[in-house]
């Protein structure tokens, strides 16, 4: 099933994590599904609850919506979920502390976070690097000269603008913790918000409800160096079975002669906007089966 968005209403003010308790069956939906190991019966799942598109849980609801939901709907059918909320930083204590079994939350895989015990299953989602401005302002594009860039701490965005920073010191620099805060610094401080370009596709096509989008898009040139970031399915590294099957699923989604993986993304984090075309541009080509070893 495919979980349509709805407007985004409000952004909570720190990221959270959604658990989702899910059991899985053999069969669902009348289709014969493959079985997962067999001490995994119930799976928990961490999702964001704030991330417009990805994942997101809207105001009155008490289940996250978006794309990484409905991608973990299609390797993990649900029997029954609920709910339990963490902060988004948490992931890696979440799933040492086996609050959650498997961290479906726009993690990044990268060399540091593979030596920190987890392993990945995936790429399921790519995204280069882009900029976001405020639609009424205007911004040069093609250089960060003299612009106050926002980012959030510890991401490849900081790097990036630090590394610049330190050729040319006109770039003014703004580390916010959240999306959020980078959001609030765009009405004041900021000229630019720079991130995921996916993360910044969802906060464009999920204005307020009612309301037209107030960001738009920056072509800025010295972001198209930068490496495309593979968003992967974060496990415990003793979890090696699972992360393979879950791969295994994933890679039958990416390679569904239907473009089912771009109609989930459509659906979600472009809500109903995109081509298919536009929105392979996020799809990884296959799964890396050395993330889950």
């Amino acid at each position: 099933m495919i979980v349509r968005l709805r407007h985004r209403r409000t952004l909570a003010a720190s990221a959270v994590l959604a658990l989702l308790v899910v059991e899985l069956s053999g069969c669902h939906g009348g289709t014969s599904e493959e079985p997962l190991p067999k001490d995994h019966s119930q799976i928990l799942v961490g999702v964001k609850n704030n991330q417009p598109g990805l994942s997101q849980t809207l105001q009155g609801e008490t289940l996250a919506e978006g794309f990484e939901p409905s991608l973990a709907e299609k390797l993990i059918p649900p029997y029954k979920s609920t709910q339990t909320m963490l902060n988004a930083d948490t992931w890696r204590e979440s799933l040492r502390g086996k609050r959650s079994d498997i961290a479906f939350s726009s993690i990044s895989v990268n060399d540091s976070r593979r030596k920190e015990r987890f392993i990945f299953a995936g790429p399921y989602l790519k995204s280069p690097l882009g900029a976001l401005a405020l639609r009424g302002k205007k911004v040069e594009p093609n250089t960060l000269r003299k612009l106050n860039v926002c980012y959030v701490k510890n991401t490849t965005a900081a790097k990036l603008v630090e590394d610049e920073r330190k050729n040319d010191v006109s770039i003014g620099g703004i580390q916010k913790d959240t999306t959020q805060g980078c959001l609030d610094a765009l009405l004041n401080a900021a000229d630019i918000f720079l991130s995921d370009e996916v993360i910044l596709v969802g906060l464009i096509e999920h204005p307020d409800k009612g309301k037209s989008s107030p960001y738009k898009l920056i072509d800025e040139s010295s972001l198209r160096n930068a490496s495309d970031q593979s968003y992967g399915i974060a496990l415990r590294s003793q979890e090696k079975p699972l992360c393979r099957k879950l791969s295994q699923k994933l890679n039958k989604v990416l390679q569904n002669p239907t473009n089912e993986w771009a109609e989930i993304f459509r659906s979600t984090v472009a809500n109903g906007n995109y081509t298919v075309d536009e929105a392979i541009k996020f799809k990884p080509d296959g799964v890396n089966p050395e993330w889950c070893e």
